[in-house]
């Protein structure tokens, strides 16, 4: 952390001005990803491009911001979150508009890298502010964060589809890189990390956060975090769970075609999807406040195993079909919530942005899983009967992997 940013952050600060800062800048970065599907096709059709070729864009976009996240991370925890914060604005911003020039794939390519770029950044920050100013609520303020990141497509998606339709795709392009540079280079600016000294005082000022509450008291870098058995115990935990959602997330509508579902069925689980997935980040990480982090992720795991088996039988039916996707909406978004902050729990704050943004590139495998290699599986069999066995043995064994007795605080 840079001297400035230190002697600034031992003023008191309001820890939930700096948290609003970092759930607005969430929201609008990750219209990188939840609104691309409002950008596709008529970006296929302005071009000429085929959609597979735009499509392209967003699987290089995937792997960029996810890569970007442990690079940025060590920056931001060694020299302060500010100056990182200025450059991602300037690459999330810059994307937009380059993406409303581009004409050729490969310039396309690269603009939406460079978002990707800018938008792992502030994926980072903002779960590095999460983690650090809310030791004491920490489920709770990585979920309010991570939910952000899905919760301002809820809130632009439909400005942005208007805009497409009355001005262009490139238009609309252009105005959103304007509007996402202004506003994340204030949100960028108003980001500052704590002392690694400060802790938060409870209501009782007799009181502050314990050891318990905490996590651990000593540091652990990268390396030294890599070299415990429990950072891999929770790194393959986070790729099987992170496939069953993804996997939900990427192919509802084959899923629900699948048990002969009609249309209409699958158009309101797909929209019920995002918002339970949204809302279960604030609740599961509230709860695991409470239940203790091993115990809430072990529960959580098993019931996601329990209810994507149910699909197999209960999912034939309508009413059933969408009260399951709401359910596993709820039970499997808290793990953006869940593993942020036990990485910081077991590896200590001072280094939590670095740490948990390797941590993260679990997503891109669980990714390929769920999204790639179940899709293949799924063509192959002919159905998603296998896939959902499949996923469901992934879930049980990331509960084994996070039961209590089996993880423990590495010491």
């Amino acid at each position: 952390m840079s001297p400035t940013e230190t002697k600034s952050a031992e003023r008191p600060y309001p820890r939930w001005l700096l948290l609003t800062a970092a759930v607005t800048s969430m929201m609008l970065v990750g219209l990188y990803q939840y609104s691309w599907p409002l950008i596709v096709q008529p970006m296929s059709d302005e071009s000429g491009w085929p959609i597979p070729v735009v499509q392209g864009a967003f699987v290089a976009f995937t792997w960029v911001m996810t890569l970007t996240q442990p690079v940025a991370g060590m920056f931001a925890d060694s020299k302060g979150p500010r100056i990182i914060n200025l450059s991602g604005a300037l690459m999330a911003g810059i994307g937009w508009a380059a993406l409303s020039r581009a004409n050729t794939p490969e310039t396309f390519f690269l603009a939406y890298g460079l978002g990707g770029v800018g938008v792992g950044i502030f994926y980072a920050t903002s779960m590095g502010t999460a983690n650090k100013w809310f030791p004491d609520r920490r489920g709770l303020a990585t979920g309010l964060a991570s939910f952000g990141f899905g919760f301002g497509a809820a809130v632009f998606n439909p400005m942005i589809y208007n805009a497409i339709n009355a001005f262009g795709i490139r238009t609309t392009l252009l105005q959103l890189g304007l509007t996402t540079l202004a506003t994340l280079v204030v949100t960028g600016l108003l980001t500052v990390y704590p002392h690694s000294s400060w802790t938060p005082q409870t209501p009782d000022p007799k009181k502050t956060v314990t050891a318990k509450t905490e996590g651990t008291t000593h540091q652990y870098g990268i390396r030294e975090m890599i070299s415990t058995g429990q950072w891999w115990q929770i790194y393959l935990a986070f790729i099987l769970t992170a496939n069953l959602g993804l996997m939900i997330t990427s192919q509802l509508k084959p899923l629900g075609s699948s048990l002969n579902l009609e249309q209409d069925v699958i158009i309101i689980a797909s929209s019920a999807w995002p918002f339970a997935n949204g809302l279960g980040r604030i609740l599961g990480g509230w709860v695991s406040d409470r239940l203790r982090r091993e115990r809430t992720m072990f529960l959580y795991f098993s019931i996601q195993g329990t209810l994507i088996l149910s699909l197999q039988i209960a999912g034939l039916h309508p009413t059933s079909f969408i009260t399951i996707v709401v359910l596993l909406g709820l039970v499997w978004g808290p793990v953006f919530a869940f593993f942020p902050s036990i990485i910081a729990d077991y590896y200590g704050r001072e280094n939590s942005t670095a740490n948990y943004g390797l941590t993260y590139t679990a997503k891109g495998w669980g990714a390929l899983l769920g999204g790639f290699a179940l899709a293949l599986l799924a063509a192959s069999y002919g159905g998603y009967s296998m896939p959902i066995i499949i996923s469901a043995v992934f879930s049980f064994s990331a509960a084994v992997l996070v039961a209590p007795r089996l993880l423990k605080r590495p010491k």
